[in-house]
């Protein structure tokens, strides 16, 4: 287990994620394309009304 009060120089302990599991699930990659094809649309859509 790694030393968690250990900080390097520069880092700051907010900008420090400590990720701990016993399993490790996959992405669910077609909800995140999802996401991510709803954003461009949601932005495309803001510029244009600009």
């Amino acid at each position: 287990m790694p030393d968690r009060e250990r900080i390097h120089v520069g880092e700051s302990r907010e900008h420090r994620v400590l990720v701990e599991s016993e399993q490790r699930n996959p992405p669910d990659l077609r909800r995140l394309s999802r996401a991510v094809i709803a954003l461009a649309k949601k932005s495309k859509n803001a510029e244009e009304s600009t």
